[in-house]
């Protein structure tokens, strides 16, 4: 399979696993009916996959270009997708599996 076409596969496979651990260990308390927090969540993360997948890309690029050319796929893949981390995680907490407010 070629790279670029890894990339997208495991994106979904990354998706899908991501939302159902959120979904019950990080925000089990959500107010959002669970197709409602897919859908968000869905949207969040496709929103991020133009950059995940051109980081990707191009980062095992320059690592053949430089001479890496062991592991430089893994490697490449993993900086591109670090590089939303933070952001993710601060929409998913007010966005996507927005909790209830117990008073």
């Amino acid at each position: 399979m070629p790279f670029s076409w890894a990339v997208i596969s495991a994106y979904i496979v990354g998706m899908t696993v991501a939302f159902l651990l959120n979904s019950v260990f990080i925000f089990p308390k959500s107010e959002k009916a669970m197709h409602t927090q897919a859908r968000d969540f869905v949207l969040v993360n496709l929103s991020f996959f133009p950059l995940i997948w051109l980081v990707s890309v191009k980062v095992n690029n320059w690592l053949k270009t430089v001479g890496m050319t062991s592991h430089s796929e893994g490697l490449a893949h993993a900086i591109a997708i670090s590089l939303p981390m933070l952001a993710t995680f601060l929409i998913y907490k007010f966005f996507a599996f927005k909790e209830r407010r117990y008073e």
